[in-house]
Parts: C-alpha cells; sequence; structure tokens
C-alpha cells in the first residue's frame, strides 16, 4: 500500500518472493506449501478519491504434518539376496538379526 508509485514499481516482488530459492526451502523445512492462484489484481479502486495503491494476490497455504512409527515386524526380518554371479555361480548373502533404525 503506498500513496506515491512505489507500490507499482515493486507489485512483482511478493510473487518472487514466494518463488525465490529462499522461499522453497524454507517451505519444505516448515512442511507449508504457499501456491499463488492468480496474477496480481489492482485494488485501488477502493480508495476513490486519495488514490492509494493497493494490490490483491489470491494463495492458498497448505500445511502438512507427519507421524513416523517404528512397527516391530521389520525390525526382526531375515533376507537373502542375490548379489551377482561369480564363475557362473549365484552370491547369496543373508542379513539376519535386527535391522537398526538410525533416524
Amino acid at each position: 500500500m503506498s500513496q506515491n508509485i512505489e507500490a507499482r514499481e515493486r507489485v512483482h516482488e511478493v510473487q518472487l518472493a514466494f518463488n525465490s530459492t529462499f522461499s522453497r526451502n524454507l517451505q519444505m523445512k516448515e512442511h507449508v506449501h504457499i501456491a499463488i492462484l492468480s496474477d496480481v489484481t489492482d485494488a485501488s479502486f477502493l480508495e476513490a478519491t486519495s488514490r492509494i495503491n493497493r494490490f490483491d494476490i489470491k494463495t492458498k497455504v497448505f500445511r502438512s504434518y507427519s507421524k513416523i512409527k517404528s512397527v516391530d515386524y521389520y525390525d526382526k526380518y531375515q533376507i537373502e539376496t542375490w548379489t551377482g554371479l561369480q564363475d557362473g555361480e549365484i552370491i547369496k548373502e543373508k542379513i539376519n538379526g535386527t535391522v537398526s533404525n538410525t533416524d
């Protein structure tokens, strides 16, 4: 909002800020997504006589939550993998015991 032409000259900066690398990284870190739905619209007509430069941007903000719970079923699982061929024989490796979660 501005009474001089500065608001008209800087109207694009809000969209550029939402789409910047810093903003995208911060949105990913905080599990938020800001979606810009339309172009900037001039809302200066609301101030008929004083002509304050005012603009509107329609956005939607999405927030996500995650809940992680360990399941014992997969912690004590035996796995046999085939890792390749050596001298015409299949190489097999067994993984026994518990798989530790490092998170």
